[in-house]
């Protein structure tokens, strides 16, 4: 659980959506993550587990604002949405869960992504 200003945040709350145009992070996971507009992401495969991780490497996946509101944050991937979800055998704006992990990519903690 994680506190910031006057709002609590549990890490089960932490959620992304695959949607068909990316991947939708909620309010909670954007919190709790502490990811911000224009950082980017990298995502890598682990068998049948998907992870990612917060890099300053401007060839992977930008986040932006969702349709300039101010709660959750959007990767405009059509590529990287339909390999998630095939590779995860998951539905179309199904949520899943993100877990941070103990595993680290350099000095970057790996976030699993989940169902």
């Amino acid at each position: 659980m994680q506190v910031i200003g006057r709002e609590t945040f549990k890490q089960g709350d932490a959620m992304i959506t695959l949607t068909k145009n990316g991947i939708y992070f909620s309010r909670t996971a954007v919190k709790y993550f502490k990811l911000q507009p224009g950082q980017y992401l990298f995502f890598i495969n682990d068998d049948n587990d998907w992870y990612f991780y917060k890099t300053l490497d401007t060839d992977a996946f930008n986040l932006v604002r969702k349709d300039g509101g101010k709660s959750g944050l959007e990767i405009m991937s059509r590529p990287l949405a339909r390999m998630l979800i095939r590779s995860m055998k998951v539905k179309l704006r199904q949520r899943l869960v993100l877990t941070d992990t103990k595993r680290k990519h350099g000095n970057e903690t790996l976030i699993k992504i989940g169902e």
